[in-house]
């Protein structure tokens, strides 16, 4: 899920990412920034998304605490023969005993036996604490626009299980030669693999901003309110310093990617950067698709 979300931010957005970036002219959507318009209290507005649930501590502590048992049972199978050792485990989760800090190992988080079927996934991800992955999968902009052309299946779930029955029928000898698919069915395949990924990340991206908020460690800066044209945005934004540059998370019902602030507006005039000190109207461009009501974090 880590390797996922590192994969995600070095895309840096919800979709390629144009090399040629347009500069935005002053006063070029000034009307949006008028002071006449009063703005609303950002710590007064309702979120427009129902918040993620993270599955309890304990719950996660347990699925860990089982997990390792089951990779000291298999310590001898092949996917654990170069990632760790017996003696690497117990150094690993002496504090657990001893009620101490202990480092949590990805490979009893991610273990699988099976392959990986969307229940499987689901599995996986409600194993470290992220529930509802297939209504946010379902709901991802790159899965609707995957599936807007003719396709056998029109869910991701159903795409990922016919992939899987290919690669066992290949793998088992169930299939003539004569049957082998096509290049252009398995350059499908690989495209829904690439949005797949990119739904995961982002899903992993929001639930790790909304624990981050839950302990205190970022909060919602601001909202997008206004969505124009060339990537343009206006938004109200709470106490805090805006740089061009900057890279902000923004985050809704089923997404979550880095936008670069490459302009910003105040009062008619561009600046390099604006301090606020109450909720303030601003208007950005930036270097992907905003989303109208998207939320807004530094993390």
């Amino acid at each position: 899920a880590l390797r996922l979300v590192s994969r995600q931010d070095a895309r840096s957005g919800p979709g390629a990412v144009c090399e040629s970036r347009a500069v935005v002219p002053a006063r070029s959507f000034a009307h949006c920034l008028s002071c006449s318009r009063r703005s609303s209290s950002l710590s007064g507005r309702n979120s427009t998304y129902r918040p993620v649930q993270i599955c309890g501590a304990g719950s996660f502590r347990a699925h860990h605490r089982k997990s390792i048992g089951q990779m000291l049972m298999d310590l001898d199978k092949d996917r654990y023969k170069d990632s760790v050792t017996f003696d690497s485990i117990l150094n690993d989760i002496g504090g657990m005993f001893r009620g101490e800090r202990y480092r949590l190992l990805p490979q009893a988080m991610l273990s699988h036996d099976q392959n990986l079927r969307m229940k499987d996934v689901i599995a996986l991800f409600e194993r470290c604490g992220i529930p509802k992955l297939s209504e946010w999968t379902n709901r991802h902009r790159a899965i609707r626009n995957f599936f807007r052309g003719s396709r056998q299946s029109d869910k991701a779930d159903a795409e990922l299980d016919q992939l899987v029955q290919y690669r066992n029928e290949a793998a088992h000898g169930g299939i003539e030669v004569t049957d082998v698919l096509g290049a252009d069915i398995l350059i499908e395949y690989a495209d829904f693999i690439e949005v797949l990924c990119s739904a995961l990340a982002e899903c992993v991206q929001r639930n790790c901003i909304a624990k981050a908020e839950e302990l205190g460690k970022t909060r919602r800066i601001g909202v997008v309110t206004e969505v124009y044209s060339n990537r343009r945005v206006v938004a109200i934004v709470g106490k805090g310093t805006f740089k061009v540059k900057d890279r902000p998370y923004l985050c809704g019902e089923a997404y979550c990617y880095r936008a670069t602030i490459e302009s910003i507006h105040q009062d008619d005039s561009p600046a390099p950067s604006v301090t606020l000190l109450n909720d303030t109207e601003v208007g950005f461009a930036l270097d992907v698709e905003p989303m109208k009501m998207a939320s807004i974090y530094y993390y």
